[in-house]
């Protein structure tokens, strides 16, 4: 096959760890579980990530029996930590979630597969490995061609998601960036344009968002304050918190826990990042891209009026309360 510009979108796939006798278990992945036939009585997951997350959330509201194994310390460890804390809070309600859980092997016993690790044992009807995502380079093997890859398998692009070799792009999950499908569809759209066109445009993620559909629903876009600390100084950092329960729509939903968090720079008012957990977080979060998208600060969002009484006003209420760090 051969062609003046060549795009590699080849994606990704489950990441399967090494645990003795994972190859003589039918474990499932966030792929096949989709083929399942029959809800499953009890389940373990294996990782604590997004799939973990959802995953379990799904099955338990099936009326399956979840077991979640992470061997870190906490769920969802990408998010603001206390976004991660009250969804571990929540979760631990309907799912039975065990940290610092080191496997040592897994094996079916009868019609069921066994968790072994150092410290018990776990035994459920199905097995869902959600450790991961791998890049499918190693099917192509890239670097025959010129194109490089990093340490992890990931093919390297730059900011105009060029490879290393002239005319061959990359975009989407292989690049390993964000490994989101709104963020492929977006980097397919910025390939195209700089591989026809004499312009080039950089792909910008610092307005990528990303939601979690759990329950609770769980939104984000941009810097994690422990980020924008790092990056400008705690002094120049102001930070605020808004809780459902503080507007009206909110206290009527009874959303006693839910907030958001608001990272603002505090010369510029730049919006640095936004974080919510709470019911509609993805819908609610969207405002707030839309403004980072186009480079805006505060005001794009302050100067507007929200309707009353709307689940929206969360928004004007979390940076009504910034504050220094």
């Amino acid at each position: 096959i051969k062609g003046k510009k060549i795009f590699i979108a080849a994606g990704a796939r489950p990441a399967i760890p090494k645990i003795k006798g994972i190859e003589n278990v039918s474990y499932l992945t966030n792929e096949t579980l989709l083929e399942l036939r029959k809800k499953p009585e009890s389940i373990v997951i294996i990782g604590g990530g997004y799939i973990s997350a959802e995953y379990a959330h799904f099955f338990s509201a099936m009326g399956s029996d979840v077991t979640v194994l992470e061997r870190g310390n906490r769920l969802l460890k990408n998010e603001e930590p206390e976004i991660s804390e009250l969804f571990m809070q929540e979760i631990g309600k309907r799912v039975n979630v065990n940290f610092n859980v080191e496997i040592t092997e897994v094996k079916e016993r009868g019609k069921s597969i066994e968790v072994r690790a150092k410290h018990g044992s776990f035994e459920a009807e199905a097995l869902l490995i959600a450790t991961g995502r791998k890049p499918n380079s190693d099917l192509l093997m890239p670097e025959k061609t010129g194109v490089k890859i990093d340490s992890r398998g990931f093919i390297i692009a730059n900011d105009y998601l060029e490879t290393t070799k002239k005319d061959i792009f990359a975009f989407g999950d292989i690049i390993g960036k964000q490994m989101f499908r709104h963020v492929a569809n977006r980097e397919a759209l910025i390939a195209w344009h700089n591989a026809v066109h004499g312009n080039k445009v950089a792909m910008d993620y610092s307005a990528a968002p990303h939601a979690v559909f759990t329950h609770p629903q769980i939104a984000s876009v941009g810097l994690k304050e422990k980020e924008a600390v790092e990056k400008y100084g705690g002094e120049n950092i102001l930070v605020g918190i808004g809780k459902y329960k503080e507007v009206a729509k909110g206290e009527a939903m009874e959303e006693s826990k839910a907030f958001a968090k608001a990272i603002v720079h505090k010369q510029t008012m730049k919006i640095l990042g936004f974080h919510i957990i709470g019911s509609f977080a993805p819908i609610l979060i969207q405002e707030v891209v839309a403004a980072m998208a186009n480079n805006g600060d505060v005001s794009y969002i302050a100067n507007a009026m929200h309707i009353h009484p709307a689940m929206p006003e969360i928004i004007t209420e979390t940076f009504a309360n910034l504050r220094e760090v």
